[in-house]
């Protein structure tokens, strides 16, 4: 067996779980890649690190495009996404070769960190025909129902992770919503950052008191808080904008236990025998 087979022959087993939970009954799996899916300006603030948060399993079926969130070892974690296959307009290569552009009937999507061989097949397979005004749907992590905000399922009443609630902890102290969202490292490197803004801000404190003391102080006071207000809020807003990205389960899990698990028992299931890594 190819390399690059073997590789999606190991996606394909670790999203299993998944694939067998939200799977309709006639739906197969066509293709499957490793890429990453992230905003361009949280690439551009966060670097690197927007890069290892957002590792993503693509998997192509019959009807859609799933977009599973994974951990570094390509085990599916926290959320998953999809784009109906009628509702993409048009899809391109990025300049780079490893990336591609999807224009859907509702907004545009960018997936990078693609094998070069992966975004040119999946360029071909995804030559669409749009009829549908959709775009990037959040699925339930527990039935894997569509989504309405980040409220409980309607369906199954499986509750998930509020983005205000992640926002308003990395305002309080960054890396505190890292940590909420399920992100250690991240938080951790946020914390010591944050650490090392503190002790420049004490550091300025303390010599701002001289000859003219009490005028020093109040611009160090200003300035100070000025600058906790930016550090907290850029980390607030990238927070956000990753809880935004889907719907997190609680535990992480995927598929989480759902809070009416009989829902998800009647739920039909795609046998595995219906997968295959790449198109016949």
């Amino acid at each position: 067996m190819k390399r690059s087979n073997r590789k999606r022959a190991e996606l394909l087993a670790k999203a299993a779980p998944v694939l067998k939970a939200a799977l309709a009954p006639d739906e197969r799996v066509q293709y499957v890649a490793a890429g990453v899916v992230s905003l361009w300006w949280e690439h551009l603030m966060a670097g690197w690190a927007s890069m290892l948060i957002n590792r993503t399993t693509l998997v192509l079926t019959t009807q859609r495009l799933l977009l599973i969130h994974t951990n570094s070892r390509g085990r599916p974690e926290s959320y998953v996404n999809q784009i109906l296959l009628d509702g993409i307009r048009s899809v391109k290569r990025g300049w780079l070769g490893g990336a591609l552009k999807l224009t859907l009937g509702r907004g545009r999507w960018t997936l990078t960190g693609l094998r070069r061989s992966d975004s040119a097949q999946l360029v071909t397979m995804l030559a669409g025909r749009p009829t549908a005004a959709s775009g990037v749907t959040a699925l339930c992590p527990a039935c894997f129902e569509p989504g309405a905000g980040h409220r409980a399922c309607a369906r199954c009443r499986t509750s998930v992770k509020s983005p205000r609630t992640a926002a308003f902890r990395s305002l309080v102290l960054p890396g505190l919503g890292d940590f909420y969202l399920g992100h250690r490292l991240l938080a951790s490197m946020e914390m010591v950052g944050s650490a090392v803004t503190w002790v420049f801000i004490i550091a300025l404190m303390l010599s701002a008191f001289g000859p003219n003391s009490e005028q020093s102080a109040v611009v160090a006071a200003i300035f100070g808080g000025l600058l906790l207000l930016v550090v907290n809020g850029f980390d607030a807003l990238l927070t956000y904008a990753q809880a935004k990205k889907g719907l997190h389960s609680l535990d992480r899990h995927l598929p989480t236990t759902p809070a009416a698990g009989h829902l998800v028992a009647d739920r039909p299931r795609l046998g595995m025998s219906g997968v295959s890594p790449h198109r016949p």
